[in-house]
């Protein structure tokens, strides 16, 4: 799910992914990590990400065809899908990345590792006793 916390940025990435998804779902995660390492090391709040930057860090993955990829950014063409996101995020209450939700509860601290065990054990445990 693509989340809409960083303004116009947030949605050209979006766009990007769903794209790249569309295209090759198989270098959807790579190209999101591609992305992130796209990132500056210095400043990176500000204003970086841009569709020429959504391109160039494409040009890495044979299967993105950039054609494609440019049209959809250009057009839009992926904002359907960007949007039933938002609306997810929204209808979710999702207010950060990440965020882990088990059964309807939403961890506190998604990096906690006891406290994403402890409610797993807990919901396996009343699922085995229902």
């Amino acid at each position: 799910m693509n989340v809409l916390f960083h303004g116009e940025e947030s949605i050209i990435g979006a766009m990007a992914a769903e794209s790249v998804f569309k295209q090759d779902p198989t270098s959807y995660w790579d190209f999101h990590k591609a992305v992130y390492d796209a990132q500056p090391e210095v400043n990176h709040d500000d204003v970086w990400l841009s569709k020429e930057k959504m391109l160039e860090v494409a040009k890495d993955f044979p299967t993105i065809n950039q054609d494609i990829l440019n049209k959809d950014l250009e057009e839009e063409l992926t904002m359907p899908q960007v949007n039933l996101d938002e609306k997810l995020y929204k209808k979710h209450k999702v207010a950060q990345t990440p965020t882990i939700v088990i059964n309807g509860i939403t961890i506190e601290d998604p990096f906690n590792y006891e406290a994403i065990k402890q409610v797993i054990d807990q919901e396996l445990e009343a699922t085995q006793n229902d």
